[in-house]
């Protein structure tokens, strides 16, 4: 992926985060205006971690949430009794109007932007190969002996032997400050060890 980086400034994407109580988490994720657009998604609870597109029932046992793709990438991370946000996605991303305006407190939104309006940063485009691999044939588990008690459960395409994460980072004076995970993808090249 050796591109140049691309500059990015105000306005060319969203970045906008904040905190929330643990009962309105999971009301953000679901009334996020890109929602349909994040196709993928990771929830890890204190027992287990699963890879589910769908938003979970309840956040009690919740440590930290992530949907991504095309429509942005929303992560939730707890933090005592509250959580913390953050999102990067297309420009022009907002709350919907209407859900902000009844509670804007409940949601602490803040735009990046606002705060810093002549930060400049520069977007790369990278893959990380995730844990595990399919030993037999499409419709064998991901398996990886060094996480062996991790359900790795990818959304992966069939024809996938092992899967990478395709991403965007958005550095400034050469340090990665956001990520926008994009989508799963296959990965079948030969990993050498060493």
């Amino acid at each position: 992926m050796n591109e140049q980086p691309k500059e990015i400034k105000s306005g060319d994407i969203a970045i906008l985060g904040g905190t929330c109580s643990e009962m309105d988490a999971l009301a953000l994720v679901n009334a996020w205006p890109t929602r349909a657009q994040m196709t993928y998604g990771i929830w890890e609870f204190s027992d287990e971690i699963k890879w589910d597109a769908n938003v979970p029932d309840t956040a009690e046992f919740l440590e930290r949430g992530r949907l991504f793709g095309e429509g942005g990438d929303l992560a939730l991370r707890r933090d005592g009794d509250h959580f913390r946000w953050r999102f990067v996605g297309p420009k022009g991303t907002q709350l919907q109007k209407g859900f902000k305006a009844k509670e804007p407190e409940k949601f602490d939104a803040k735009d990046f932007w606002q705060h810093e309006p002549s930060a400049v940063y520069y977007e790369e485009t990278a893959s990380a190969m995730l844990w595990g691999s399919r030993e037999k044939d499409k419709n064998s588990i991901f398996w990886e002996d060094r996480v062996a008690g991790a359900n790795l459960n990818y959304p992966a395409p069939p024809d996938a032997k092992r899967v990478g994460v395709l991403y965007h980072t958005y550095s400034r004076a050469g340090r990665v400050e956001f990520v926008w995970f994009r989508e799963l993808k296959a990965h079948n090249q030969e990993v050498q060890n060493g």
